[in-house]
């Protein structure tokens, strides 16, 4: 699968593309926000997924996530919203305030000790049957 991945914190972003990468998937990074909408804008991509993080500079992962439904997607077909904060009630509430089909196209995944086994089952879920 291709993924698209959007990470602020550089460390975190190579290591979860390089595991990524290992399990036999395409990752294209970006750190900032605004060069990741203008590529997604220019450029012919066919990203499968978007990983997004939740908290970066001059914006969060929610208001990201809906640039991208603003644009029906890029094409993309399933987001998942990448995290160290909790998914707390707050959270979901923004998410489903400012992106209404939040709740059907929109996974979350936290940063933390299980991470990787997290992301490897969505994307294992995520692969064409």
């Amino acid at each position: 699968m291709k993924i698209f991945y959007i990470d602020d914190e550089k460390i975190l972003l190579d290591v979860f593309s390089e595991t990524i990468r290992s399990w036999g998937h395409e990752v294209d990074t970006f750190s900032c926000p605004k060069e990741a909408l203008a590529k997604l804008e220019e450029q012919d991509h066919n990203y499968d997924i978007a990983l997004v993080d939740y908290a970066m500079p001059h914006t969060n992962g929610v208001d990201f996530i809906r640039e991208l439904q603003q644009n029906d997607y890029f094409g993309i077909n399933s987001v998942a919203l990448f995290s160290a904060l909790t998914w707390d009630k707050s959270v979901k509430e923004e998410l489903i305030r400012k992106v209404p089909d939040a709740q059907a196209r929109i996974a979350y995944i936290s940063k933390g000790p299980d991470s990787l086994s997290e992301l490897k089952i969505y994307l294992k879920a995520k692969l064409p049957k």
